[in-house]
């Protein structure tokens, strides 16, 4: 199953092929990498399946800045 350690992965991987993205992003549902583009201009997404809960069971999940939000709840680097 697609989950954040894979799409983080990504990431470097694709920067070091000289790829520019938009970096790993929480999403309402999973982890986005956005802001790829193919040969053609088309830009491509990469998604994770991966979901993930508000800090506090219960709680309303609001999302003003999604960075800041992405930050606050990113699992830590093995």
């Amino acid at each position: 199953m697609p989950e954040i350690a894979a799409i983080e992965a990504l990431a470097p991987r694709l920067e070091a092929l000289d790829e520019p993205h938009g970096g790993v992003w929480r999403g309402l549902r999973g982890w986005v990498l956005p802001l790829l583009h193919d040969p053609d201009g088309h830009e491509v997404r990469f998604y994770t399946i991966e979901e993930h809960t508000s800090h506090e069971p219960g709680e309303v999940m609001r999302m003003v800045d999604p960075q800041e939000s992405a930050e606050q709840v990113r699992p830590a680097a093995p």
